[in-house]
């Protein structure tokens, strides 16, 4: 169950074992990233377990960050040999690492992480990205065995619609906000190769990009995103929009439906299909607004990458998005397609407007969801949580910075 303290050590220093599911470098992982190089910069000692080989742990070993592969399966009782033998792989690794927290940057990891802290007797951090279920939190989180030491939310609207869910099945005190966030000056070093990747696109002089970027499924409503690049191209033809993202599995017949949708609109030369893009920042970097499209978000990450780009955007409220742009850009009731295309519209024909709100967007990213201001919470609350972890987390010299 929940660790006490009088289970830990106070001789050890703060190692943090990561559990993530995205192999990738985009949504999940981006605030990760930002968390293990300010990290690293404060005297923590990140490890990281991924799921599978991909462009994230390609990134911790050019980094130099201590990680595994494991395919971390659900702990299964039916069928329990490969669960335990890749429990006893992950644990036998961290032991030897002296972790002395375990953070799940997913919550559909937490079954893995609550097994190890079993065996590990280490606190356990969870983080949620979706909004819950109550099956899913009577499943997950009942129960002293299973209750995490910390329960994190990404907004403020995630957690009061999850509230449901977890009444009565996670203490409220220990459920946490901690929003996410990027480093402007990573993510900006990126965005700057933006105009190369625009240039590829061979688009007319005067072009204006309206770009959206998500998975291609039907609650991102990109139909709608569609229907709006063809009425302004109606109107305006210097419009040119981009799509940004890929089928999910499942979700094909709504892409082919699309791509019927964009032929009879006639929109041809005027849309682009980029397919899935592992890295986003030259994108965000080579379009002139962005557009959200999404019914809910529980956070918004493709909408923060655009405001950290300094990029004017519209969006419809979609969870969450609101909350993360503020009063940054134009927010629309979401399915307000009229309201959107207006806005959208007076961003393509006002440069000035566009980098105005660009400029906005661009400062809310870099004081509102500054990373080095979520870590700092984080630092405290795995101080709370297991008072062995050292006090002075402050670099040092010899420590490596990001």
């Amino acid at each position: 169950g929940r660790v006490r303290r009088s289970d830990i050590r106070m001789d050890q220093a703060m190692n943090v074992l990561y559990l993530t599911n995205n192999p990738h470098l985009g949504s999940t992982a981006r605030t990760l990233q930002d968390w293990l190089c300010l990290g690293r910069e404060r005297g923590l000692r990140p490890l990281v377990v991924v799921r599978q080989a991909g462009a994230l742990s390609a990134w911790l070993s050019e980094e130099g960050f201590e990680h595994l592969i494991d395919p971390m399966p659900w702990p299964d009782r039916r069928h329990p040999i490969r669960s335990l033998r890749s429990l006893s792989r992950v644990a036998r690794w961290a032991w030897r690492r002296d972790v002395q927290i375990i953070h799940c940057n997913e919550h559909n990891l937490h079954p893995v992480g609550a097994a190890l802290r079993r065996i590990l007797r280490k606190p356990l951090v969870t983080h949620t990205r979706y909004l819950l279920e109550p099956s899913f939190s009577q499943w997950a989180f009942a129960g002293a065995e299973r209750e995490p030491d910390a329960l994190l939310w990404t907004s403020d609207r995630q957690r009061r619609d999850s509230q449901p869910a977890v009444d009565g099945v996670v203490e409220k005190d220990i459920q946490h906000l901690v929003p996410l966030g990027l480093s402007l000056p990573r993510f900006e070093r990126a965005a700057a190769t933006g105009p190369a990747m625009r240039a590829s696109w061979e688009l007319p002089a005067g072009s204006v990009v309206i770009g959206t970027a998500s998975a291609l499924r039907p609650r991102k409503r990109i139909h709608e995103f569609i229907e709006m690049i063809a009425r302004l191209v109606a109107e305006h033809p210097s419009v040119v929009g981009v799509i940004a993202g890929a089928a999910v599995a499942g979700d094909e017949g709504y892409v082919e439906e699309l791509h019927r949708q964009a032929a009879k609109a006639g929109v041809g030369k005027h849309l682009h299909w980029l397919g899935h893009l592992d890295d986003i920042r030259p994108f965000m970097g080579a379009i002139d607004v962005f557009v959200s499209t999404s019914e809910y978000e529980t956070f918004g990450m493709s909408v923060l990458e655009a405001m950290a780009a300094g990029k004017a955007v519209a969006a419809y409220e979609g969870g969450s998005v609101g909350e993360v742009l503020g009063a940054a850009g134009l927010i629309y009731p979401t399915g307000d397609l009229e309201g959107l295309t207006a806005g959208v519209t007076r961003l393509v024909t006002d440069k000035h407007q566009r980098e105005r709100l660009g400029g906005l967007a661009r400062h809310r990213a870099a004081t509102t969801f500054n990373p080095a201001h979520s870590l700092e919470k984080l630092i405290g609350l795995y101080r709370q949580l297991n008072p062995a972890i050292a006090a002075d987390l402050t670099p040092g010299p010899g420590r490596r910075a990001a």
